[in-house]
């Protein structure tokens, strides 16, 4: 491909990394990858983002259940097993690579719509550092792309972020500063 214009769009598959710029139509070039026999297609949207973060569509159960596994916020929810049980849902298993580290991953549970059209899921997800203003707006970009693709009417998540304890007889304050930032960080990025 030539480097002709400054927004990339990357495609990362097993064997080679190409980049494609922003003036390829992006279903040709789904055809095109499939015209050249490669099934397993990791999408990364990035327009001048120098980011070393890679979004991956499909991230290996048992890979994904490691990383909640052993992350604070930790849902059995979360993991593959409860994909098993909403088996009247279809779902994947998204996440986002820092240099082949696993630094984000969340179950999407996918429900079939009338007229070709779905809703998606993350049942206490995404599971990453809420922390990290660049992972999370990373994430949720690419998570609009993933429901973009398939004709997502809308996404529903409710992450694992501890806001608040008090009892229902109490006046209910925010204790926990943090939280106030996530959730500012979670509606810049059109996530509430």
């Amino acid at each position: 491909t030539t480097a002709t214009e400054s927004g990339a769009l990357a495609v990362v598959y097993s064997v080679a990394l190409c980049y494609f710029y922003t003036r390829f139509n992006f279903k040709q070039f789904v055809e095109m990858i499939k015209t050249a026999g490669m099934t397993t297609v990791q999408i990364c949207f990035g327009e001048d983002d120098d980011s070393m973060y890679r979004f991956i569509e499909n991230v290996n159960a048992e890979r994904h259940d490691a990383f909640v596994q052993s992350h604070p916020l930790c849902n059995l929810l979360q993991s593959s097993s409860w994909a098993k049980v909403k088996d009247n849902w279809g779902h994947a298993f998204i996440g986002v690579e820092d240099e082949d580290v696993l630094v984000a991953s969340s179950l999407v549970l996918i429900k079939q719509l009338p007229f070709g059209l779905t809703m998606l899921y993350l049942p206490r997800g995404p599971v990453l550092d809420f922390n990290n203003k660049e992972l999370v707006g990373f994430f949720m970009k690419n998570l609009k792309q993933f429901a973009k693709k398939r004709h997502a009417v809308y996404v529903t998540m409710d992450p694992a972020v501890h806001c608040n304890d008090y009892l229902l007889s109490e006046v209910n304050e925010n204790r926990y500063e943090q939280s106030a930032a996530i959730v500012s960080l979670l509606e810049s990025q059109g996530a509430l």
